[in-house]
């Protein structure tokens, strides 16, 4: 049997991933305001933001952060809206109990460390998992 190596963080997939993030929420963001100019309800352009937001950020980090070289698979893209989820719910919960101790910019700022940390590891270890033989 070979041995496994797997890399915990790496500063150019981190980099990546963040570069990622916010051209993602650049994107989402523009069509959530161009939809409310238009005079879309508030809901259907949120919803709309968000689904452009997620379906690049999907294809940005399996090609350009994880640097990935298979075609997408409904597996990997429920794991992906699933890591999502879990962060998001992550994010929730850290601003929740947050707001108990420390003031709210603070606690939000918190909440999305926590939601970044969370869904780049369950990202790189489940959704776009590569192992290396050593």
């Amino acid at each position: 049997m070979l041995p496994l190596k797997i890399e915990l963080l790496s500063e150019k997939q981190l980099f990546r991933f963040i570069l990622v993030g916010g051209l993602n929420t650049l994107v989402g963001m523009s069509v959530i305001f161009v939809l409310l100019y238009l005079g879309v309800n508030d809901y259907i352009s949120n919803l709309s933001g968000y689904t452009v937001g997620l379906i690049i950020s999907f294809f940005l980090h399996k090609y350009y952060t994880f640097e990935s070289k298979n075609k997408p698979t409904i597996n990997e893209v429920f794991k992906f809206l699933l890591v999502f989820a879990i962060s998001y719910l992550s994010n929730i919960l850290i601003l929740y109990f947050s707001l108990f101790y420390i003031e709210n910019y603070l606690a939000q700022f918190l909440a999305m460390l926590g939601y970044t940390i969370i869904n780049y590891l369950l990202n790189k270890f489940i959704t776009f998992k590569r192992v290396k033989l050593a």
